[in-house]
């Protein structure tokens, strides 16, 4: 196990479990299907979608190379900040698609945003609007791009569609306003046991570690524990790294992981409080 790791060492200041960097991308079972059932929204008529995970589960990850994979083939366009619709919504939406709006001190016409969409779709299809974290979108923002993508017109049907990327209870959000736009949901599943830890090995590969090492009984616990969660693992695992630096210990054992778990739990829980305040 511990012979799939790289043999060149790292200095303390590497975070192997905070960075998010793409070359610590990690496509478990889960994610691959999660992705591949996203690819068939795209390619289909659908106009709303639900792309639904814990925090941390990968969801943003997903979004992110299936922009890249199928953006030569589709029309896609990407957003993750609700503070850019402000006073120009069209203008936001048309340059979240990689267009270059020619005024920048009024809003373009909702008309000229149509007909630049009816446009493409003559050569690349209905183009698809990815909204990463969907749960911080307020829900006249969102009814403001469900109207410009024009998905309540069914005489003359949408211009772009939407896809929804956020937490489980985003369908609750959505709740009873939008219930009747609302299209299939994918869920993100948690990683198998055996993901989990070739997660681990992943990154710590990825950041060149060798003599700092998770004994077998250690990365056994951390799987048992986190059930999945990327985010978990990463919170853990890098508190594990950080406590082992200024260490004596020639090995990361069981009784320092349980010690950051415990921690992680506290953390965890604030991280969740401040979310329900915000």
């Amino acid at each position: 196990m511990n012979s799939a790791l790289s043999d060149t060492n790292v200095d303390a200041a590497n975070k192997p479990f905070a960075s998010s960097d793409m070359a610590f991308d990690f496509w478990s079972d889960a994610h691959c299907l999660a992705a591949e059932q996203l690819g068939f929204a795209i390619n289909s008529e659908i106009p709303l979608t639900l792309l639904l995970g814990d925090a941390g589960a990968g969801k943003s990850m997903i979004l992110r190379s299936i922009f890249e994979e199928l953006s030569q083939a589709h029309l896609l366009g990407h957003l993750d900040d609700a503070s850019r619709m402000g006073v120009f919504p069209c203008n936001t939406i048309l340059t979240a698609f990689g267009a270059k709006p020619e005024t920048e001190t009024k809003d373009t016409p909702v008309s000229v945003l149509h007909s630049s969409f009816a446009s493409a779709r003559k050569s690349h299809g209905l183009p698809t609007l990815l909204v990463d974290g969907a749960d911080n979108f307020k829900d006249e923002t969102l009814a403001q791009i469900f109207e410009m993508a024009r998905l309540t017109d069914s005489q003359n049907g949408p211009v772009f569609k939407v896809i929804l990327c956020g937490n489980p209870d985003l369908p609750d959000k959505l709740q009873p306003r939008f219930a009747g736009l609302i299209g299939p949901s994918i869920r993100v599943g948690t990683m198998s046991d055996q993901d989990a830890e070739e997660y681990i090995l992943h990154r710590l590969g990825r950041a060149n570690y060798r003599s700092v090492m998770f004994s077998d009984d250690a990365l056994k616990t951390i799987v048992k524990y986190a059930k999945g969660s990327p985010r978990l693992i990463n919170t853990v695992c890098q508190a594990a790294l950080d406590e082992f630096q200024g260490s004596t210990e020639t090995q990361i054992e069981t009784p320092m992981v349980l010690k950051c778990f415990v921690l992680a739990g506290y953390a965890l829980r604030r991280e969740r409080e401040t979310d329900a305040l915000g």
